[in-house]
């Protein structure tokens, strides 16, 4: 599995950033194991719209997935509303998606406290972010 075909595949099903976020599975050449990965997938949704983009999002994962040949066993998707997201979703994922209205120019007020309550535990004790370098779309 290559993260260029799958952002590929994803940038057919998933418009925006989300398409670039998805290094599905990591295959060596010769008979490594493959690693499993995960993405979290934290959703608001007040009229029904942002958990339609988020069900898009995670179908267009499992079919990227399902194209480059990796099984259930190599990919998942953690769906979680953003009230019941917790730091162990996040610190356990490989990558995320955050799909939720945009009110005022800014993110939900649910949306808002998910990230506010995960802030800080996201980051070392040389207060480095534990979180660097893996991927995400909004």
């Amino acid at each position: 599995c290559t993260w260029r075909r799958v952002a590929m595949h994803m940038a057919r099903h998933v418009s925006g950033d989300a398409g670039r976020l998805f290094r599905i599975c990591r295959r060596g050449l010769s008979s490594a194991p493959v690693f499993t990965k995960r993405i979290l997938l934290v959703w608001h949704s007040r009229t029904g719209l942002a958990r339609q983009m988020s069900d898009a999002a995670e179908m267009g994962a499992h079919a990227a997935a399902e194209e480059m040949g990796c099984g259930q066993s190599d990919f998942s998707v953690l769906r979680r509303r953003a009230r019941d997201a917790t730091v162990e979703d996040v610190l356990g994922s490989d990558g995320y998606i955050f799909c939720g209205p945009e009110n005022l120019a800014s993110a939900s007020g649910e949306m808002l406290e998910f990230f506010h309550r995960s802030y800080y535990d996201c980051f070392d004790e040389s207060e480095a972010s534990r979180l660097a370098g893996r991927p995400h779309g909004l």
